[in-house]
């Protein structure tokens, strides 16, 4: 049977999270994880006055391997983040919306071979994600991550280089991946012209969710392609809804909703509504394709 999948894509921090993922872990061994993002941001003016090159992603994740080398962090190996990912609190109602989503399309489309997917495509790190609760019903996580010192010969067994650092100008690239179904097949090659109707996955079978100005990049390429972007807020933090309400106004999302996924919220009925949605479409030009004349 032909599959047809029907993807949605969330960052991570302030969308599905009220937080960073690293406040509670640096508040756990009684740094401020503000005055850390401040070290960040300090290290990356110096870089830059001294005409070097470093985006956001680069600066935190080394400052974080720093401040492991000088014991002010354990030596942390992958699998010491994953368990701490295992602490993360989430917004109110994320995992069982995570959970009920997938179930609702599969039993009621599952039959038609119409398949909902989760991604999640975040700036920070990946280990940790794959630690929360909500990792047994992501199908992909595209984020930061660390190599441990033992993939370079080194000696030390903790952290030591930077794998990969996913930035808001990459987070789009994996939407291409998914509609050219390069992400479960590698031989596709990104850079090579695709004919729209060999594509995998249309745009518009796609869902962005994310909180703030950072997400414009991926807002901007979804948006362009008819997806659905939805912008979320947190009414708890100051001058979030502002945020959300410039996202609108400035067109780069179609819906702002509070950062609530329990069962009744606006948020939950507006995404299961566009998966339901895409799934009649399918259905609907399914049908349209096997008719005879």
């Amino acid at each position: 049977m032909k599959e047809y999948k029907i993807v949605c894509f969330y960052d991570f921090d302030g969308t599905l999270i009220p937080d960073t993922m690293f406040h509670p872990i640096l508040a756990n061994y009684g740094i401020d994880a503000n005055a850390f993002f401040e070290e960040c941001d300090l290290f990356q003016k110096i870089l830059t006055d001294d005409g070097l090159q470093i985006d956001g992603e680069h600066c935190y994740m080394n400052i974080f391997m720093k401040y492991i080398n000088e014991k002010k962090l354990p030596p942390f190996m992958n699998k010491d983040l994953r368990k701490l990912g295992e602490g993360i609190t989430f917004f109110p109602g994320v995992v069982d919306y995570f959970k009920r989503s997938k179930e609702r399309i599969n039993q009621e489309f599952g039959h038609q071979g119409i398949k909902l997917e989760h991604h999640i495509v975040s700036t920070g790190n990946r280990q940790i994600i794959l630690g929360t609760e909500i990792a047994p019903y992501v199908d992909q996580v595209i984020a930061s991550e660390f190599i441990e010192g033992s993939y370079l010969g080194l000696p030390q067994l903790s952290l030591a280089s930077i794998s990969s650092a996913i930035g808001p100008n990459l987070k789009p690239l994996h939407f291409f991946s998914v509609n050219k179904g390069a992400d479960v097949d590698p031989s596709i090659n990104l850079q090579r012209k695709m004919r729209m109707d060999h594509r995998k996955v249309p745009f518009t079978r796609m869902v962005y969710v994310a909180d703030g100005f950072t997400d414009v990049p991926p807002f901007a390429i979804l948006s362009d392609r008819d997806g659905l972007c939805v912008g979320v807020y947190n009414p708890r933090i100051a001058g979030s809804l502002e945020t959300g309400t410039k996202l609108v106004t400035e067109g780069r999302v179609h819906k702002l909703v509070e950062a609530n996924y329990t069962k009744e919220s606006d948020l939950s009925h507006i995404l299961e509504g566009q998966f339901k949605r895409s799934a009649l479409e399918i259905i609907l030009k399914k049908s349209q394709i096997e008719l005879p004349f």
